[in-house]
């Protein structure tokens, strides 16, 4: 399963730098991160501001599962269950695959919502309704992985 769940991952996040880079292009130079009240100003941020800020916080998102999955790979050996050490690390990869998923479709959104093409943004539900049904995928395969870890 890790054999398929890293490489997912990079993909992902592959993915996500892509689709951040041609959103980025087609970007306004103020940014509408908020509401789609553009009256409130404070819910705006430069485009170079959106960038930065959406690449290190999903920089740090990854390092901290990266660093997790290798402090509980570490700790394997001399774990009383390492099939439930194992599960979970496999877990965060995969969550981290999947939240790199969900960031790509918060990235979406917000490039359709300062898009001055689209009027009717109720064509960006199904971008909601996926990264809610991506979220419990995940919360499901971590309830799975401790049910399967506990019938051992």
């Amino acid at each position: 399963m890790d054999k398929v769940v890293s490489p997912l991952r990079a993909v992902t996040l592959i993915v996500f730098v892509g689709v951040l880079l041609y959103i980025y292009s087609g970007l306004p130079n103020s940014v509408l991160v908020g509401s789609a009240d553009v009256s409130q100003l404070d819910d705006m941020v430069s485009r170079n501001e959106f960038f930065y800020g959406t690449v290190v916080f999903v920089l740090i998102a990854n390092l901290a599962f990266l660093v997790l999955g290798n402090l509980m790979k570490q700790n394997i050996s001399s774990s009383a269950r390492p099939a439930l050490i194992k599960g979970v690390v496999e877990w965060l990869a995969g969550f981290n695959a999947i939240l790199n998923l969900i960031f790509t479709l918060s990235v979406v959104f917000i490039g359709m919502l300062n898009n001055n093409d689209i009027k009717d943004l109720s064509i960006a539900s199904p971008l909601i309704y996926a990264m809610s049904g991506l979220f419990l995928i995940g919360l499901a395969w971590l309830v799975k992985v401790l049910l399967m870890s506990k019938s051992k």
